[in-house]
């Protein structure tokens, strides 16, 4: 077995993510070594790209763009209008061949399913969507052709972009974007013709397959189609292409709405009449759907010098306020409403949105309150500090909480009762907003460990010490952390100075327990005795 067979039975083989990464790697980095092995290569390539599995799709693109050195691109994009009209008429250039329908049978399916009047081009008729009309399409399984050469890749990997097997579509638009993001000046053509953009277009009407990954919802082939859009959009000339899609903004199921919106945000840099893009994105702000809101509030949030600021707003917080389901569209939902200059009178719309499970959402919350100076805000900031196990989150909401003038005398009372408490027993939920096992079961503080919980305790005394309005701590503490940290807030709230440094010397004069809870925090704060 020589070396470039280890490389593709690691990536073919049962191994983790992360080593088929590093393998993926080596392969793009050693492959000029290989260039007499390409249709070998290839056939392997292939295998990738039609695996279940999205990191080998991934992989196997990747490969492929460290191969296209030995191509050209022969693009032969014309897609013709008549006067006046937004009907595509035909596409001219060459195709790879596969099993193609009869000119009347494609007019007829593409009317049906794409709302255009006339088409004269030829499409794969691997399909397996439902046409407007609702009549489900028969399957008609093409067949892999066996790859004995670079061009049976290239005709199959063409043939899959409407392959009725969703992972095998999104592997043959992973493959054409690796292609056009490739540097191509070998020496083997690659023709590739207009009619590739039909198939762009008929997924975006057709494909209706999402998936769910990390609270969101995605629809992996129509993103990576709408990629290659962009990618394919400056070779294409005079053409009507945005207005076709604004169109599908207008229609009234989700999912074409959906598409579209993926479509023009990768094309956003070429929308010239931004104004009228917007008000078609505002409108879109009372979707039915949650993800067709996501996409259309973080176009506007791109585009906000160019939509009516007031409207707006009015209808982000009409989202808002529907906190029911706290879902991961109201992440661009809270950031447009960020942008805006406006004030929310009742900032308790906000408080779900802090005890979010989609830690996005947290994010985008936290920005909108370092607008608002409220106490109730100011609280919960605190919280997130102490409890939310997003690193990211616990500094940005420590960054905020130190922008503010002063922590009032009921902020520093409340904090300091609950720093003072036990750190082997949970907190109690009843002084929380939020609840999560992790920090108030037995269990769940095991798992996060001692040294976590104290290290966040001891980043919210720091804000508290430079920014309490309380003079002193009078009350005596049932804990020694809470002597502790009392002691320390009494001494002086600009304890983290050097000169406060060298007098607090004489307090680690004290029992054992004592002093290493002293150490703790100056080691956190990382401050030198």
């Amino acid at each position: 077995m020589n070396k470039l067979e280890k490389f593709f039975n690691t990536l073919n083989s049962n191994n983790s993510k992360l080593i088929k990464k590093y393998t993926t790697e080596e392969l793009c980095f050693q492959i000029k070594e290989y260039i007499d092995f390409t249709p070998y290569i290839c056939k392997n390539i292939y295998k990738l790209l039609i695996s279940r599995n999205l990191d080998d799709r991934l992989n196997g693109a990747e490969i492929l763009k460290s191969i296209m050195f030995q191509f050209k691109l022969v693009t032969d994009f014309i897609i013709e209008f008549q006067d006046n009209k937004d009907e595509y008429l035909s596409s001219t250039g060459e195709e790879f061949e596969g099993k193609k329908l009869s000119l009347s049978e494609q007019k007829r399916l593409l009317k049906k399913m794409t709302d255009l009047e006339h088409v004269e081009t030829n499409i794969v008729n691997e399909i397996d969507f439902k046409a407007d009309s609702r009549i489900v399409i028969k399957k008609q399984k093409i067949l892999d052709k066996p790859i004995n050469n670079i061009m049976d890749f290239f005709e199959n990997i063409t043939n899959n972009l409407l392959n009725y097997e969703w992972n095998k579509r999104h592997g043959a638009f992973l493959a054409y974007c690796a292609i056009f993001e490739s540097e191509t000046k070998g020496s083997i053509e690659i023709k590739i013709d207009s009619s590739i953009f039909l198939k762009i277009y008929e997924i975006l009407i057709s494909d209706k397959f999402n998936d769910f990954i990390d609270d969101k919802t995605t629809a992996p082939v129509r993103e990576t189609a709408a990629t290659l859009l962009s990618l394919i959009y400056n070779r294409i000339p005079r053409n009507n292409i945005i207005n076709q899609l604004m169109k599908f903004l207008q229609n009234d199921d989700w999912q074409t709405q959906y598409s579209g919106l993926l479509a023009l945000k990768s094309l956003k840099n070429y929308i010239s009449n931004k104004k009228e893009f917007c008000d078609n994105l505002t409108k879109l702000l009372n979707a039915t759907d949650e993800d067709v809101k996501f996409l259309a509030a973080e176009l506007l949030v791109y585009f906000y010098d160019y939509c009516n600021k007031k409207i707006v707003f009015e209808k982000c917080l009409e989202n808002i306020k529907d906190n029911e389901e706290i879902s991961v569209s109201k992440v661009s939902i809270i950031t447009l409403l960020a942008k805006g200059e406006f004030v929310i009178e009742d900032t308790t719309i906000l408080y779900n949105y802090f005890t979010s499970p989609v830690s996005d959402v947290r994010k985008s919350v936290l920005k909108v309150s370092e607008k608002f100076d409220d106490e109730s805000l100011t609280f919960l900031i605190g919280e997130l500090i102490l409890i939310d196990e997003n690193e990211e989150i616990r500094e940005e909401a420590i960054n905020i909480l130190n922008s503010k003038k002063s922590l009032s005398v009921n902020f520093v009372n409340h904090f300091l009762n609950i720093l003072s408490t036990s750190l082997y027993e949970p907190y109690d939920k009843n002084l929380f907003v939020s609840y999560d096992d992790s920090f108030f079961t037995k269990s769940g503080i095991k798992s996060i460990g001692i040294n976590n919980i104290f290290k966040n305790r001891v980043k919210l005394f720091e804000s508290i010490c430079k920014l309490g309005e309380l003079e002193i701590i009078e009350d005596k503490s049932e804990t020694s952390i809470g002597e502790v940290f009392k002691m320390l807030y009494n001494k002086n709230r600009t304890l983290f100075t050097e000169e406060n440094i060298k007098n607090i010397n004489h307090l680690i004069m004290m029992n054992h327990f004592v002093l290493k809870i002293y150490i703790k925090i100056f080691s956190i704060l990382d401050i030198h005795l």
